[in-house]
């Protein structure tokens, strides 16, 4: 695995051990030997080679890959492009800019039309009044 900043050059890790419980994750690296030497990645992500990722659900994306990709309406409106993903209770939230503003939209089925990572592209079916924000 690799550990690192959002657009820095990510540090690779040999993973040693993992535990799952108490919704936590713990990693033990190999060359990390306590919790004060882990102290320095707090705040930091994990990455992993793509050919190393659990793929997503049926249906699913990854965040990654829906980064960057235009939204536009299923009339073919460019709302904006998508720039980040945020993880809330229940749902996700999809961070969209156009120009200076940046709309928030929830990511549910009900709203999405279709998603295509290839072409970079999302269709959406908002309800009135959802970009009026």
């Amino acid at each position: 695995m690799f550990i690192g900043a959002a657009g820095r050059d990510p540090e690779p890790f040999t993973i040693v051990d993992v535990k799952i419980g108490g919704g936590k994750v713990l990693v033990l690296l190999e060359t990390v030997g306590d919790r004060t030497g882990a102290g320095k990645f707090r705040g930091k992500l994990l990455f992993v080679e793509s050919s190393e990722a659990v793929p997503p659900p049926r249906g699913g994306h990854y965040i990654h890959d829906l980064i960057g990709c235009e939204v536009r309406t299923r009339e073919g409106t460019f709302v904006g492009r998508l720039e980040d993903v945020m993880e809330t209770p229940g749902r996700h939230l999809w961070a969209v800019r156009n120009g200076e503003a940046v709309r928030h939209i929830p990511a549910v089925k009900d709203f999405i039309v279709s998603v295509d990572t290839g072409k970079k592209e999302i269709i959406v079916d908002l309800p009135d009044g959802l970009l009026e924000q």
